[in-house]
């Protein structure tokens, strides 16, 4: 099945820039819209000043570069397109591996995904099914919803700090425990909604405003203090045992 490439539109927000591809084949019309973390003060100010000729530049490149090219290709060939469109089309590259600065991350990884859904659609299989498949995995799982509950400093407002010094940007938490999805999803919600209560009663109905990712920032003094207000919610609602809290290690804010 070919490709017939239809056309890019890119968005802008404060928070958010979500760029949307639509491809279509002969089995179909196949929308994909990637959107990237909040950016910072500076950022913002630039996207402001610079919104027309981001928008320009970024939908020019899906439309009039990535587009044309990849139209006619088969949609199944999910590993041709993707490392066609990397390493030929855009070329970049450092140290450490192919570097999408030509045309951009966010722009290939959004016709990357209108390839994918079309192929799955040839197919006539699951897109689950098809990326199993294209990554060689037998064995499928169902997936686990994370829930962002809890946000640190750097989404939120508060004191949230991880033992380097750095800012922990959330807690999460993970319905392991459940048998459908849609149970995950219940039991994730209820959590959500008793963890908002418990901080009501201990931190007072302004510390369940929510970050930028949705999570709740109460002006918690440390990690153990948000782990040990997840336990709780997690119990209350009546999932100990089926649901895991997720802490990242990772923290990307440093501070000065």
């Amino acid at each position: 099945m070919q490709i017939r490439f239809s056309s890019s539109f890119f968005c802008f927000h404060f928070c958010f820039q979500p760029s949307s591809v639509n491809t279509s084949s002969s089995k179909g019309f196949f929308y994909s819209s990637i959107c990237v973390n909040h950016p910072t003060l500076c950022e913002i100010i630039y996207y402001l000043f610079s919104y027309f000729t981001f928008y320009d530049l970024a939908g020019s490149n899906v439309n009039t570069i990535i587009g044309p090219a990849i139209a006619g290709k088969d949609t199944t060939d999910q590993t041709g397109i993707d490392n066609y469109m990397v390493q030929e089309l855009d070329g970049t590259k450092k140290e450490w591996g192919w570097w999408k600065q030509k045309l951009g991350a966010n722009a290939i990884l959004a016709v990357s995904l209108t390839v994918c859904k079309a192929g799955a659609s040839v197919k006539n299989i699951p897109l689950y099914k098809h990326i199993a498949n294209l990554a060689g995995n037998k064995k499928l799982v169902l997936p686990v919803p994370a829930f962002n509950v809890i946000n640190g400093r750097s989404h939120a407002g508060n004191k949230l700090l991880c033992r380097y010094k750095s800012l922990l940007h959330e807690f999460m938490i993970l319905p392991t425990g459940a048998s459908t999805f849609m149970e995950a999803m219940k039991m994730g919600v209820e959590v959500y909604h008793n963890l908002k209560s418990l901080i009501k009663k201990k931190y007072g109905q302004d510390a369940t405003n929510v970050g930028h990712e949705g999570g709740f920032a109460p002006n918690i003094q440390e990690n153990k203090e948000g782990l040990e207000l997840l336990k709780s919610a997690i119990a209350q609602a009546g999932y100990t045992g089926k649901v895991i809290t997720l802490k990242p290690l990772i923290c990307i804010s440093f501070l000065g």
